[in-house]
């Protein structure tokens, strides 16, 4: 399966907020929407690709949200004894906290509808905190569309203006008549930090699209060309939708927890040091910092757990935001929060993280023979190179012995030897097949003759260091 990534700008690592959709398979027939709705949302201007400490993400994100079946049997009775509630048991089934929120009644009715091109859009629910909006809506397809989903999801305040909000969003296709899902809005911690607070009073607007194929048409049906950039498939309809919603500020406020852990462990000769914890409602925040002096480059900490006195975990979010980065050597980390029940004990495990020497974070290619001349090992190699126009596509193969999975390989920078810097238009991954192989491209436009060879930076990569450790949190 293939999987288009949003352009980046030159400072993005990987580097603002993060949505795991590369570490699960997803069902072949929904291929040709995740690549359409990506390469929507890689021309959104200003948009930020991120690379994979858990995945992609964007100031304006397509995504698709992958339902796991790990449902408390707790919550499933509570939702579906609610009444109006049951729908969600499916939107939140992998993570934990939610469900949580949800049983403790920490979720607020909305239940505002507009109507509008033979479409009802409604806002049914909302999860609000201080860092987080979870909007559960419903899309009455009253005009027969073939899979309507929404296109560009703002926060307006009560005088229409954009709050500036990151945004996920996506669904799996469906010839329902009615499709429930949910927009994860979140507040960027640049916001926070100055202050900024959600009103209580807020719009939520949304357009429409609708596809003009069969859900069920292959990638290779609708993509002829890694060069083709046109949506001809993806009708936006013209209504603007905006329904109004008022937040009941007065159950979250000033209720986060928070603890200073100011520990650090060396894995490999890397130091990390675990800096604090804050508990909310719909997420708990993990802060850590890495050591300037580090020889290595660390991508994505592979397994890391908070745990409770009874053995419970808590994972990392994974449909979600899963991560946020300050700067090289600061991030924050999200995980399912488990707020509600109010564990005696806590702390944080872990082993495994993939790094790379800094020194190889670098691969060239040599344009004139097709090649890399440098790359970290033999697992990564250049498969072709073609040109178009005033485009020019890499192809490449990457050995990751691990089928089933993706990795995010390279930035959407690129620079020729002159340090002119190309024009990134797309990229994309697949999952890696049984034998643990994964093909990419990616895609640039240039406006001068290009002076090879050219230069990448890789965004994960295969290789990984582990030593257990243990932090506690609550002793």
């Amino acid at each position: 399966m293939a999987v288009q990534r949003v352009g980046t700008t030159k400072k993005d690592y990987g580097k603002d907020m993060m949505i795991m959709i590369k570490e699960y398979p997803l069902p072949e027939s929904i291929d040709s929407y995740i690549l359409k709705g990506i390469k929507k949302g890689k021309r959104v201007k200003g948009a930020k690709a991120v690379s994979k400490f858990t995945g992609i993400a964007a100031t304006v994100l397509i995504a698709v949200f992958i339902f796991a079946v790990r449902v408390s049997p707790v919550f499933a009775s509570y939702a579906s004894s609610v009444p109006g509630l049951e729908y969600i048991v499916k939107l939140i089934t992998d993570d934990k906290g939610l469900q949580s929120a949800v049983d403790n009644a920490f979720i607020q009715k909305v239940d505002k509808s507009e109507e509008a091109e033979n479409l009802i859009f409604t806002v049914k629910d909302i999860i609000a905190d201080n860092t987080n909006l979870i909007v559960f809506y419903s899309i009455e397809n009253k005009g027969g569309y073939k899979w309507p989903i929404i296109q560009a999801p703002k926060i307006l305040d009560a005088n229409g203006k954009d709050l500036g909000l990151s945004v996920l969003y996506g669904s799996s296709p469906t010839e329902d008549k009615v499709i429930e899902e949910k927009i994860v809005f979140n507040i960027p911690k640049e916001m926070l930090i100055s202050g900024f607070v959600l009103s209580d009073n807020i719009i939520i607007s949304t357009r429409v699209a609708v596809h003009e194929k069969d859900a069920s048409e292959k990638p290779k049906q609708l993509i002829k060309s890694v060069f083709e950039t046109g949506d001809s498939d993806i009708k936006i309809l013209n209504h603007e939708f905006r329904i109004p919603v008022t937040i009941n500020r007065a159950i979250f406020a000033n209720i986060e927890k928070d603890y200073i852990l100011n520990r650090t462990i060396d894995v490999g000769g890397q130091k990390i040091t675990f800096d604090s914890i804050r508990i909310c409602p719909t997420r708990l925040e993990m802060k850590i910092s890495l050591a300037p002096e580090n020889t290595m480059k660390i991508f994505y900490f592979e397994d890391l757990k908070v745990i409770d006195e009874e053995g419970r975990e808590w994972g990392s979010i994974i449909n979600g935001i899963s991560g946020t980065q300050d700067d090289d050597n600061h991030r924050t980390l999200y995980f399912q929060s488990n707020y509600f029940t109010s564990p005696s004990k806590l702390h944080i495990t872990g082993n495994s993280m993939r790094a790379l020497d800094k020194a190889d974070l670098r691969v060239i290619v040599d344009l004139k023979n097709k090649k890399f001349i440098k790359a970290p090992d033999d697992k990564l190699t250049l498969t072709d190179i073609k040109y178009e126009d005033n485009k020019i596509a890499f192809f490449y193969k990457l050995e990751t012995k691990n089928s089933n999975h993706s990795y995010n390989v390279f930035t959407t920078n690129a620079f020729d030897s002159n340090m002119v810097e190309l024009n990134s238009v797309s990229s994309g991954d697949s999952t890696a097949d049984e034998h643990g192989i994964q093909e990419g491209n990616m895609v640039f436009e240039y406006t001068s003759p290009l002076s090879g060879p050219i230069t990448f930076t890789l965004t994960d990569y295969p290789n990984s260091i582990s030593s257990p450790f243990r932090i506690d949190v609550i002793k």
